[in-house]
């Protein structure tokens, strides 16, 4: 039995790599202690994925034959195919939590104790905009109606540029995450909402070449000039 992550009660462990392999408790111990005495936070979170998949001690399916083959003779990764590989196989659960299931594991077996920090209302958690998903999505196939979705919030986290770029690439649907300030900037710099679509969708392009961490960063980078109010 284990801990339901932040919530109360308990739960079955599924069988899934977590328990049916746990020679991996080694390694990721072994990488754990890097982090020693720091706040497990989204960015240490991040952190700790990079390092794993670096020394092939986190594996992902979708991978190049020259990363297969790193992978196959223990030869560390580079930054641009760690990012590559993280890039080609998302998940809707974000980049930190594919490895929250590990941790919560090491923490309930008694090998780990380490505190996390849960996201301020002040961000966008990707629960949010599950039910939103699911009905662009539906709208487009029951009634071929192709909708914009914006989501604005203060700060745009790179887990939730990360969820919207998987609800991008696996359902279609042209959904994205601004902040305030370059929000009120699309809309100034949109003659009309023809205008508005256009540039909407020069934000979905990018968001289909460019990587979570970047994505966010340009968003949160943007500053808004006064002068065009």
């Amino acid at each position: 039995m284990g801990r339901a992550g932040n919530r109360t009660g308990y739960k079955v462990f599924s069988f899934n790599t977590t328990i049916r392999n746990p020679g991996r408790n080694y390694y990721f111990l072994r990488v754990f202690e890097d982090f020693d005495g720091q706040v497990m936070d989204d960015k240490n979170l991040r952190k700790y994925l990079i390092e794993l998949v670096r020394k092939g001690y986190y594996r992902m399916n979708i991978v190049s034959s020259t990363i297969r083959y790193k992978f196959e003779n223990d030869i560390e990764l580079n930054d641009a195919e760690i990012n590559k590989v993280i890039e080609d196989n998302p998940q809707e659960c974000g980049t930190s939590g594919r490895v929250m299931t590990q941790l919560r594991s090491l923490k309930d077996q008694g090998f780990l104790l380490f505190e996390t920090i849960r996201r301020g209302r002040n961000q966008q958690l990707n629960s949010e905009t599950t039910n939103i998903a699911r009905h662009v999505k539906n709208e487009k196939n029951n009634h071929n109606l192709d909708y914009r979705v914006m989501m604005v919030a203060p700060y745009v986290h790179p887990d939730v540029a990360d969820y919207f770029m998987y609800k991008l690439k696996t359902e279609n649907v042209k959904l994205t995450t601004l902040t305030i300030a370059k929000t009120i900037d699309l809309i100034l710099e949109s003659n009309d909402i023809l205008n508005l679509n256009i540039k909407y969708d020069e934000i979905i392009d990018f968001m289909k070449i460019t990587d979570s961490t970047s994505f966010a960063n340009s968003i949160n980078d943007f500053e808004f000039d006064i002068a065009k109010l």
